[in-house]
């Protein structure tokens, strides 16, 4: 395929790259909301799935805030996961404790503790896997 053919597809390599990144978001999305909301085990699992795969990226991107609007975009997305994820959970809960909880999820959930846990700890897949979902079962256990 030449590069004009990818043109006259696309119209523009920006189009081209919009088109990549919007297909890229939605795997992730899939990918990550593949758990019911609810299923503890399928979430954590789930989300270190995603970790794996796009986790270094990530904390690349985090440390050299390349893309802001990227990042601004991911966090909320990750909070939105974790409110979806565990909505079951932190509706049985006080509203003005929810706020609080839904942080400490968000905390244990998110992709420096992968890479706390995975890169600078050297814990294989499975330990990690466990360690977060015993946070999270510490965190729900609580409510």
């Amino acid at each position: 395929m030449t590069v004009q053919t990818i043109i006259n597809v696309f119209g523009s390599r920006s189009e081209l790259l919009d088109t990549a990144f919007a297909t890229l978001l939605q795997e992730i999305r899939e990918q990550r909301l593949r758990a019911e909301p609810g299923d503890l085990k399928g979430a954590v699992g789930a989300l270190l799935d995603h970790y794996e795969q796009f986790g270094d990226l990530v904390i690349r991107n985090l440390a050299e805030r390349a893309d802001p609007e990227l990042i601004a975009v991911g966090r909320a997305g990750h909070r939105q996961w974790v409110q979806r994820q565990f909505e079951t959970q932190i509706a049985q809960v006080d509203p003005t404790r929810r706020r609080s909880l839904t942080d400490e999820l968000v905390c244990v959930c998110d992709v420096y503790t992968w890479a706390l846990l995975r890169r600078d700890m050297g814990r294989s897949r499975p330990e990690t896997e466990k360690t977060i979902l015993s946070l999270v079962n510490a965190i729900v256990g609580a409510m």
